[in-house]
Formats: structure tokens, C-alpha cells, sequence
């Protein structure tokens, strides 16, 4: 239930991310089915009833959980039941599972309300990702020194992938690398973009093999 997370409360989002053409509202996932009719709402009801009880209530559940049994979550029995949870885990850090269910369900479930491709959603997704780098550089979580390691590394690419994605979009970007590398060097802002994007495939690359 945890690996299937991301992907269930992605599938229930969709339901309310509607497109007004013409006049009318409809499913941006499929077109042919119009929003805010009967059946419409009776597949909406039962995807609030499941966003509540499943997409809030399972990191609500397992920090409430794990709070309350925090003194005893290094206990053989605990951690036999439900120590996938956590073992992995420094003690201050018991609840990072809970951290990580958040950062998949802001990059892959509310991102989806922004259009597709645009500065903005980009702009959230890097900001969602730089704060998740940032906490994880400060609290180190894992006890293994080179998950620790793989994981901040992870999440730099991930953070550096929205980074340029975003300068990608905004014409402003590319009109200042145009005026400012065009002029000064005589390089198109093309070459830059294109310089840009083999970085971003040579770092992701790099980082697979490594």
C-alpha cells in the first residue's frame, strides 16, 4: 500500500481536474465524459471518500501510529509488525516514511491542478523537491551512510531536473541568454538551451551508473 500510493491518489485527483471547453466543463483524463453531471458526481463522491480515508488518512494514520509508540518502536515485537516503517531509519527520523509519502503526493497528485508543462507547475515542483533536499541534507535520516548518500543525490538531480525545466519555459530565459551570451560572445541561445540539456542527460546518466 505504500508503493501503490503515488499512483491511487494520483488516479482520484483526476477526477476533479476538469477543462472547460465551449462552455462546458470536462474530464481533462478523458473528454468524453462531461464534469458536474450525476455521473460525474456519484464517481466524485466515492473519490472524496477515498482521498480522505486513503491518500490523508494513511501518512495521518502512520504518523499518529508511530507517534504514539515511539518508545517502544525499537522492541522485538514492534518491530517484527510494522518495522518496515522505520528500521531503516535514524531514531529522530522514525517518521521520514511519513516525509516521503508527502513529497510523492505533492510532486505527483497536486502538481497535476497546474497546466501541464508550464512555468508554474514547474516552479511548485522545484520548490516541493528543494525543500525535500534541504531536509534531508539537515537530517540525514537513513542509518546507512550510503543511503544516505544515494538519496541526496537522488534528490539534487531531481531538484536540478526542475530547475531546468523551468528555465526551459520562460521566455524570459531564453531572451536574456539570447541578448546577453548572443551579443557578448556571438553563441546562439539555442547552443545554450542545448548545452543545458545535454548537462541535465550526461548528470542523470552519470548518476544511473554510478
Amino acid at each position: 500500500w505504500l508503493l501503490c500510493y503515488p499512483a491511487v491518489s494520483v488516479r482520484l485527483m483526476r477526477v476533479f481536474k476538469c477543462r472547460l471547453i465551449d462552455g462546458r466543463w470536462w474530464l481533462d483524463a478523458d473528454l468524453q465524459i462531461e464534469c458536474f453531471d450525476a455521473t460525474w458526481g456519484g464517481v466524485a463522491f466515492v473519490s472524496i471518500v477515498l482521498l480522505i480515508v486513503f491518500t490523508a488518512g494513511l501518512p495521518v494514520g502512520v504518523f499518529a501510529w508511530l507517534w504514539r509508540h515511539r518508545k517502544s518502536l525499537r522492541s522485538e515485537k514492534t518491530l517484527r509488525h510494522v518495522g518496515f516503517l522505520y528500521e531503516v531509519y535514524t531514531e529522530r527520523a522514525f517518521f521520514w516514511e511519513v516525509e516521503e509519502l508527502l513529497r510523492k503526493l505533492l510532486l505527483t497528485s497536486l502538481v497535476i491542478f497546474f497546466d501541464a508543462g508550464s512555468p508554474l507547475q514547474l516552479a511548485f515542483a522545484l520548490l516541493v523537491s528543494a525543500y525535500a533536499h534541504v531536509a534531508h541534507a539537515v537530517n540525514r535520516p537513513f542509518k546507512d551512510a550510503t543511503a544516505n548518500a544515494l538519496q541526496h543525490g537522488s534528490l539534487a538531480i531531481t531538484t536540478f531536473v526542475f530547475l531546468l525545466g523551468l528555465l526551459f519555459k520562460v521566455d524570459a530565459f531564453a531572451a536574456a541568454a539570447g541578448v546577453v551570451v548572443g551579443e557578448s560572445t556571438g553563441v546562439d541561445a539555442q547552443n545554450v538551451l542545448d548545452a543545458l540539456g545535454a548537462v541535465l542527460v550526461a548528470v542523470c546518466v552519470a548518476f544511473l551508473v554510478v
